[in-house]
């Protein structure tokens, strides 16, 4: 696979954008309500337990890590027979119809990687928050359907040993990080908002409809309301409820407005958004990489120096 296909930016499928897959946040037990539409003259619709942004945080990791490694060792993993060891994870996928003969993805890396690009802490306790948030995801279940055939698969598979973890992605995501139909999120902005759930849905949902360097609808700009309906879906609300929402989406299109090239004017009920044009080059460090540099910058330093490697003499950055 060229490298002209791997940027810095994480990909994933269009579809994955759905209204209501990702909400800001969920309750446990909670199920996804009505998230399905329309995509390449299909069908497209997800059942299964309500996603959060926790949950689309560490599937944008999992795609970007996806896609470097999959540029390395040349292509995607295809699902071979039961028999086959290399395989078997691909069958937790669980594919039917059309899905069986689809190519899907798998990458390993240590649980750290995913951590640090999803932006979450290295704790043990964080540790478990992922497993429980790739669990969680491994029991939501894509339909695609086209002219009277369809098929499902699960959204991803995973195993892991301690804290190794082997993942496998639906053949949507695997066809949209390696050439397909894609939309790119920055890992690096989606960071710069990690104290708004509601931001980071409403980034990804920016990005996946605005082409860099252009702007929101062509410049006509979308109403308030169809973007709270783009963050929180199509689950009924109350109009106080619904009234909160509108400010807390005015939040965060002020946290998105500073970020880098970002531009966002409110006119009324009116927003009016421009992505930036430039992305960062594909040979950029993801986050989880600049973290690990700096440890060992700090490691470096503090042997050098005979000293502990929060000391003084540390540069504040890389």
């Amino acid at each position: 696979m060229s490298r002209a296909n791997l940027s810095r930016y994480a990909k994933l499928d269009p579809a994955h954008v759905l209204d209501g897959l990702f909400v800001p946040t969920s309750k446990k037990g909670e199920a996804l309500y009505d998230v399905c539409g329309k995509v390449n003259g299909g069908e497209i619709s997800f059942k299964g337990v309500q996603l959060s942004s926790a949950h689309q945080s560490v599937l944008l990791a999992i795609a970007a890590r996806t896609g470097r490694q999959g540029a390395k060792a040349n292509g995607l993993i295809v699902a071979g027979t039961e028999n086959d060891l290399l395989a078997q994870q691909l069958f937790l996928l669980e594919p039917t119809g059309k899905a069986k003969e689809q190519e899907f993805s798998q990458v390993e890396c240590a649980a750290y990687a995913l951590l640090r690009d999803a932006g979450m802490d290295t704790g043990s306790a964080d540790y478990r928050r992922l497993r429980e948030l790739l669990h969680e995801m491994a029991t939501v279940v894509m339909y695609r359907g086209v002219k009277g055939a369809g098929g499902t698969s699960r959204l991803l598979s995973y195993q892991h040993h301690v804290d190794h973890f082997i993942v496998s992605l639906n053949w949507r995501m695997a066809d949209a990080i390696f050439g397909g139909q894609n939309i790119q999120v920055s890992l690096h902005e989606r960071l710069a908002l990690s104290e708004s759930p509601v931001a980071k849905i409403l980034h990804t949902w920016l990005s996946a409809y605005i082409r860099p360097g252009s702007h929101l609808m062509a410049g006509r700009g979308a109403d308030i309301d169809s973007l709270v309906s783009h963050v929180w879906g199509k689950r009924p609300c109350s109009d106080a409820v619904n009234r909160q929402r509108r400010g807390r989406i005015r939040d965060a299109l002020d946290s998105v407005g500073k970020l880098r090239g970002w531009a966002v004017r409110l006119d009324g009920p009116r927003v009016y958004v421009s992505r930036p044009r430039l992305m960062e080059r594909a040979s950029d460090p993801t986050p989880g990489e600049l973290l690990e540099m700096r440890v060992q910058v700090e490691q470096l330093w503090a042997a050098a120096w005979d000293c502990e490697p929060e000391c003084d003499a540390m540069p504040d950055s890389l």
